[in-house]
């Protein structure tokens, strides 16, 4: 089957996030005021990084289980985008409302992305 360009720019924008992902994994222990939170963070970063490289290449190379992936990359991504929130405390006055309004553009976004690839891969053979 061939690639749709769709995918090619999801594997291109996966790829770039995992390559950050693993150097934001090694540098922030070092560089950070989080303090023992920096190894948690650097954990959730790798993760995200293997999910996100699992995600380009079964994108990029059109396989069935690519579907999957993608929707490991997506909670991986709602995972990052909530982690600040969970582990820092928020600066004083910030509503709660701010981080849950940022996640919800993001799983809207992330919805759309899963959606296009599950009826793109509805042709490919299993």
């Amino acid at each position: 089957m061939r690639r749709p360009i769709g995918f090619t720019l999801l594997a291109v924008l996966a790829t770039f996030q995992a390559f950050a992902a693993v150097s934001l994994g090694f540098l922030l222990p070092r560089a950070s005021v989080l303090g023992p939170r920096a190894f948690v963070v650097a954990g959730l970063c790798l993760g995200f990084a293997v999910v996100a490289a699992a995600a380009a290449l079964g994108l990029w190379r059109v396989r069935a289980w690519a579907r999957w992936a993608v929707r490991g990359w997506a909670g991986g991504a709602l995972v990052c985008v909530l982690s600040p929130y969970i582990l820092v405390p928020p600066p004083a006055g910030q509503p709660l409302w701010v981080p849950l309004l940022g996640a919800g553009v993001v799983g809207g976004l992330l919805y759309v992305i899963i959606r296009y690839v599950d009826r793109r891969m509805a042709t490919v053979p299993a």
